[in-house]
């Protein structure tokens, strides 16, 4: 009985973080001195599209032009994606990010994939949209992040507004570092 006891225990151990490692949607307080404070981040593939999409969402309305930093770099709302490398051990895969045109009125979602020496490569525009004045849906084709079973993410805010450090500016990140949460791709549907 006790053997058996045991058993279901070290079985709970391991069930549990797997629960969580399969998450794809995460909150967040609202914890940032930046304008830019995510309030959750959720991930799914549709494969009816065949997208990948995140609907990132915030705790107070958005305007574009809050990414606009005129003394320096522009802030921006990225997806950080682990394809193949390790959280924790390596740099993401990707980065999925979002920042404004230069007038503040628009938005624009870039692609870049991380080298192995630390070179950083546009590979791709990603489609996004500002759902509501606290919602922001990022899409992307699969294929330009090679097609991966799963994906490790997290999303991450980074602005300069009044009383951030010059340096790295204000950081969101959901869920909170050092966990991420993990979206698995699953074969498109025909049309």
């Amino acid at each position: 009985m006790r053997r058996r006891l045991l058993i279901m225990l070290a079985l709970a151990a391991v069930a549990v973080p797997a629960l969580a490692f399969a998450q794809s949607r995460v909150g967040d307080r609202d914890d940032s001195a930046g304008v830019v404070d995510l309030s959750s981040a959720r991930a799914a593939h549709n494969r009816v599209s065949d997208e990948l999409v995140w609907v990132i969402g915030l705790h107070d309305p958005f305007r574009p032009d809050l990414l606009l930093n005129r003394d320096g770099p522009p802030g921006s709302i990225c997806v950080n994606a682990w394809t193949t490398n390790t959280p924790r051990e390596r740099a993401p895969n990707y980065d999925i990010c979002i920042t404004s045109d230069e007038n503040g009125r628009e938005l624009r979602a870039t692609v870049t994939r991380h080298g192995g020496t630390g070179r950083v490569r546009r590979v791709g525009a990603a489609d996004v949209e500002q759902a509501s004045d606290r919602r922001l849906e990022l899409r992307l084709d699969p294929d330009l992040i090679r097609r991966p079973r799963s994906v490790r993410w997290t999303a991450q805010a980074a602005v300069f507004s009044p009383g951030c450090p010059s340096i790295t500016g204000c950081e969101d990140w959901v869920p909170d570092r050092p966990e991420t949460a993990r979206t698995a791709l699953r074969t498109p549907r025909s049309r």
